[in-house]
């Protein structure tokens, strides 16, 4: 590895007239290369009047010294350019009507993309100068989608030098096929991709199969429909004991509201909903005549080890229990974005730094919650 950096530096020593404005390129992988700050570098200058700069790393934001004093952005050039930029900037500022600049690339810094989301191991691959990396070969490395995962929406976020945030979206199932050499674009330094998870419904209750189900797991056939009926059939039915007519569904709207749709409640089969991802369904069992009283439950999803319906208990249930109850936070959770949707509050969407509760001791943010409460743990940013 250190013998290909030292090939590669080498092949970075270009010189540039600067008053003609021509350059030559030290090859292919080379200009691949763009400044992304951190690089240490020397520039060489001729004719000899005008003075070599000692070794420099170049800044953050991109910029680097002059001989002159002056600095110089040259972030997101190849370097080329920044040769080009370099030469042009000296003949203004110097008395020679002729510069040139030779550049050595010393060292680089760590250039990372980042694959999260559901793929089998979630990483950080450190990008080889002058090696291409494409989406496809960038997910092998990550171990490839994973079964949860929907691999016709993988996402590529990408920040330009400016900070300016963009993304694409892409069908990976569509690359690398017979005839075709597409593996997907090459990615960039800094890069994020991240592939979403399937379309998934939470089942909880007196379901023969309960948890998280996604639509990979029920093996529909293409273009079927997640309707109610075929999806709990998918699960194996429901339990002898199953409260049929007090089936509920919990869809939370993109406003943070919460619908509750009661579709047996008039009569069973009277409708046969199609079901929208992350919907939760849930259906109680029957009670005996000598049960008294309601039974008071909250669910949470998301990344906690146990995800599912809890009930609150006499003692009343705080957030901080109920995150215990379900096994903890994963590696992956967001702790700090705990939301809670709560059907007495309509519209609003609580967010509780649950880190701080458990970790800091801070038990002044933690929270008594009520029935009916639907607390997610999302996951967090690579």
């Amino acid at each position: 590895m250190r013998f290909m950096m030292m090939c590669f530096c080498a092949a970075l020593m270009v010189c540039v007239a600067g008053l003609t404005g021509s350059s030559r390129a030290a090859d292919g992988e080379a200009e691949s290369y763009r400044f992304i700050g951190g690089e240490k570098i020397q520039l060489r200058f001729q004719p000899e009047g005008v003075a070599a700069v000692n070794e420099q790393i170049v800044s953050d934001d991109g910029n680097i010294s002059l001989p002159s004093g002056t600095s110089l952005k040259i972030r997101g050039k190849a370097p080329a350019e920044a040769q080009l930029l370099i030469a042009e900037q000296m003949v203004k500022e110097t008395s020679a009507k002729n510069v040139q600049v030779r550049m050595l690339i010393l060292d680089y810094p760590p250039r990372k993309i980042y694959v999260a989301g559901e793929v089998r191991m979630p990483k950080s691959i450190v990008l080889t100068p002058g090696v291409p990396l494409s989406l496809l070969g960038a997910l092998q490395e990550a171990g490839g989608v994973n079964e949860q995962g929907d691999a016709t929406r993988v996402n590529v976020v990408h920040t330009d030098v400016d900070g300016k945030r963009s993304g694409s979206t892409y069908d990976i199932t569509k690359l690398a096929q017979p005839g075709s050499a597409d593996l997907g674009p090459k990615l960039l330094a800094g890069d994020t991709v991240l592939v979403p998870r399937c379309d998934h419904f939470t089942f909880s209750g007196e379901f023969n199969k309960v948890g998280v189900i996604s639509l990979g797991d029920l093996r529909m056939e293409a273009g079927e429909k997640p309707l109610l009926s075929r999806v709990i059939a998918g699960l194996g039915g429901w339990k002898k004991d199953a409260d049929v007519k007090k089936l509920k569904i919990l869809r939370v709207k993109p406003d943070g509201t919460r619908e509750v749709i009661a579709p047996f409640e008039n009569a069973a089969g009277t409708q046969d909903l199609m079901l929208q991802n992350k919907d939760i369904v849930e259906v109680p069992a029957k009670q005996s005549a000598k049960e008294s009283g309601p039974v008071t439950s909250v669910y949470i999803s998301g990344k906690v080890r146990v995800p599912g319906l809890y009930p609150i208990g006499e003692g009343g249930l705080r957030l901080s229990k109920l995150i215990m109850l379900a096994g903890g936070l994963t590696e992956f959770a967001k702790g700090s974005k705990v939301t809670i949707n709560r059907p007495s509050e309509p519209g609003t969407l609580r967010t509780i730094d649950v880190t701080s509760i458990l970790k800091k001791g801070q038990w002044e943010l933690d929270v008594d919650l009520k029935d009916g409460d639907v607390v997610n743990v999302p996951e967090r940013a690579f």
